[in-house]
């Protein structure tokens, strides 16, 4: 049985991860991409400079994407929950910590964003330096991504094998059925 708050979040679910997605998908391409330099953070750090606005306008657009996964992960949990509460738990906290790592690949880039401007002290780097402290703070943010994915990962394997469970238990004795009684 359905109940009233997995169908409202369903819809919340279905609005924020189509909101979501097209923030993200508009600023990377056109914000981040073009001043990003595959592994090389010092060099990306220089076309930076260059481009601080555009920089800041992904930032923001990286952090509603942010807000949007809790958001979705939250909706998620409600919807899967009937099913294996420590499975739906076991996936909202894996996908939990992916949003942490977002977040400090956000914080690391506006980080470098700082060292860029060479405020106070740091004006002694000159620009060479300045450019590989901040290259170094891209590198750790996204080394942070990275390592974030992985929890990605986990909980979205989770939260299908979840809905997989929901389309099972609803085809009752189908084929579906009695394949999931094998596993």
């Amino acid at each position: 049985m359905i109940e009233p708050a997995q169908r409202s979040a369903a819809k919340v679910f279905a609005v924020t991860y189509l909101l979501s997605w097209a923030i993200i998908v508009v600023v990377f391409p056109r914000f981040y991409a073009p001043y990003l330099v595959w592994e090389n953070g010092e060099e990306t750090a220089r076309h930076f400079v260059h481009h601080e606005e555009a920089i800041r306008i992904y930032l923001a657009g990286a952090f509603v994407h942010g807000v949007g996964m809790i958001v979705l992960l939250t909706a998620l949990y409600v919807l899967l929950r009937p099913v294996n509460r420590g499975m739906a738990l076991c996936a909202a906290f894996s996908r939990v910590i992916y949003a942490v790592f977002w977040f400090i690949f956000i914080l690391d880039m506006l980080g470098a964003l700082r060292f860029l401007a060479a405020a106070g002290a740091l004006r002694g780097f000159g620009p060479d330096g300045l450019a590989a402290l901040a290259g170094a703070q891209l590198d750790a943010g996204r080394d942070a991504y990275y390592i974030g994915l992985a929890f990605n990962g986990l909980g979205s394997a989770l939260f299908a094998w979840g809905a997989v469970s929901i389309a099972v238990h609803s085809a009752g004795s189908g084929a579906v059925g009695r394949f999931e009684r094998c596993l």
